[in-house]
């Protein structure tokens, strides 16, 4: 069994809150079931996605360009709980992707 998560919640919290505004446009955001696996893309801690795994993704349209954004299932566990956690959880998710950057 994977990591159980409010899937309401995760979709509450805004990931990229203050990033942009510069005229994108959100076409979805949802919680869908992995069709395939999806290797290396979590937006924010850039893990893999296994195919059968209830993640997020989002569809925006972003300097022109139609871009899905994709969050792995613990990754959607830490935005869920970030309103209760001050957002700790979330920010050691990103920590991970920074530590494995070269």
């Amino acid at each position: 069994m994977g990591v159980v998560w409010n899937e309401q919640d995760c979709l509450d919290a805004d990931p990229f809150a203050g990033d942009f505004g510069d005229g994108e446009v959100l076409l979805s955001d949802k919680i869908v079931t992995a069709g395939k696996r999806h290797a290396n893309v979590c937006n924010i801690c850039g893990g893999s996605i296994e195919q059968g795994e209830r993640h997020r993704a989002r569809v925006e349209v972003w300097n022109g360009r139609c871009v899905t954004t994709r969050f792995c299932p613990q990754c959607c566990a830490a935005m869920a709980i970030s309103f209760e956690d001050d957002g700790r959880a979330w920010e050691a998710r990103v920590n991970l992707h920074r530590e494995a950057r070269p």
